[in-house]
């Protein structure tokens, strides 16, 4: 599934009928692959035959219900690890009920999506695990730099402020994912700032 989600934003909110799905294969992960038809064919897969108005109007006009569909990177979450029954049928509820969508949705998508790009943030696993050995691993230093600037002292504060709630939210109530969720929007916001403004692709900054 290709980053660019332009093709959400494009759709028209009708009914669609769709063709069943004559493979007792799943659908082929493509990195490069169109990611609307990479949610259709999941949806032909698990035997939906009729994708809503409302779910595309919702792929449409809702800013992050289409990343909850980027799980479907992973041939393996979704179709064949242990919990892939509970992940395939929670996306199949969610393209029949997009309503039902919610923030554990989001962060479980957005995870996939940005991958390990949460870790150039302040606070972020790759900061404290490089950020002390630049001489060492000179290859952050220009994505390090990179974040920085493009938050200023007040994005890096603010980012440091999400990520302490995120770390007491998982230690109160791990079934919660309000802060995960904000924080995650926060680190998409800077990745699609980043992605702007040439500097990087997104498969750079995904790694």
């Amino acid at each position: 599934m290709d980053f660019n989600t332009t093709a959400f934003r494009s759709v028209r909110p009708v009914t669609v009928r769709l063709s069943a799905w004559r493979s007792p294969q799943p659908p082929a992960y493509s990195e490069k692959g169109n990611p609307l038809r990479a949610v259709v064919n999941f949806a032909r897969f698990v035997g939906i035959k009729t994708l809503p108005a409302a779910t595309l109007e919702k792929f449409r006009n809702d800013p992050y219900y289409r990343y909850c569909f980027y799980q479907l990177r992973s041939n393996y979450t979704v179709y064949l690890g242990h919990d892939a029954s509970r992940v395939s049928g929670r996306l199949r509820e969610l393209l029949l009920s997009p309503d039902s969508f919610n923030d554990r949705d989001l962060v479980y998508g957005l995870k996939e999506y940005l991958n390990n790009f949460p870790g150039y943030l302040p606070g972020g696993a790759y900061r404290v695990q490089y950020g002390p050995l630049l001489g060492t691993f000179p290859v952050f230093k220009k994505f390090f730099r990179a974040v920085d600037a493009q938050l200023g002292e007040a994005g890096a504060r603010t980012a440091l402020a999400l990520f302490a709630a995120v770390n007491q939210e998982r230690a109160y109530d791990g079934e919660r994912y309000t802060a995960r969720a904000e924080y995650l929007k926060f680190c998409l916001m800077v990745f699609d700032q980043l992605v702007a403004s040439g500097q990087f692709t997104p498969q750079e900054l995904w790694q």
